[in-house]
C-alpha cells in the first residue's frame, strides 16, 4: 500500500568522521487516508494507517560547511493498521523490517543550530496478526511505502 503522509523523526547522533554523522532514532509516517485490504475474498476497508521505525541513520554531508545531506536508514518497524469496519478490532499491529533514504538542506542559523527541510521515502514490511476477526486469515503482510516532507531542526 502506499499513502501521502506526515513525518517525523527523533534522532541523536555523533559525527564519526568529516562529512558523515551516525545518529539512532524513531522514525515515523502516519497516513492521511484509508486503504484496503483482501483478506480471505474479503475487502476490509482501513482508517489512518501508520509506521514506526526504531532504528539508525547513516547521514552524509558532502560538504561539513553546506546544508546538503544526504542519509539512509534501517531498523525495526511496526505497522499499524487501523480498522474502521463496524465488528472489527480497532486496530492491528505488526513488527517487521523498516528502511528508507532521504535528503535535505539546512540553513546554519547560529554557530550551533541549523534549520531545513528534509524529503523522505520509507519502506516497511510486517506481518499484520489477525487472530479472533473471523475474516478465515491469521494475519496479511503488509508493505508500507511512504513518500513526504518534514521540517528539520539541527542541534552541532
Amino acid at each position: 500500500m502506499s499513502t501521502a503522509v506526515a513525518l517525523f523523526q527523533f534522532e541523536l547522533g555523533y559525527t564519526v568522521a568529516k562529512n558523515v554523522v551516525l545518529a539512532g532514532g524513531w522514525y515515523g509516517a502516519d497516513g492521511l487516508h484509508h486503504e484496503s485490504f483482501t483478506i480471505a475474498g474479503r475487502s476490509v476497508d482501513t482508517g489512518t494507517n501508520a509506521v514506526n521505525i526504531l532504528g539508525g541513520t547513516v547521514v552524509f554531508y558532502p560538504d561539513p560547511h553546506k546544508g546538503l545531506h544526504l542519509e539512509l536508514l534501517a531498523g525495526l518497524a511496526a505497522i499499524v493498521v487501523n480498522s474502521s469496519e463496524t465488528g472489527l478490532s480497532s486496530s492491528h499491529t505488526g513488527l517487521g523490517f523498516g528502511g528508507g533514504g532521504g535528503g535535505g538542506y539546512e540553513w546554519w542559523i547560529s554557530s550551533n543550530w541549523s534549520l531545513g527541510v528534509l524529503g523522505r521515502i520509507t519502506y516497511a514490511q510486517a506481518r499484520i496478526p489477525l487472530g479472533g476477526e473471523g475474516l478465515g486469515a491469521n494475519g496479511v503482510d503488509a508493505h508500507l511505502i511512504s513518500i513526504g516532507a518534514a521540517f528539520a531542526a539541527t542541534y552541532h
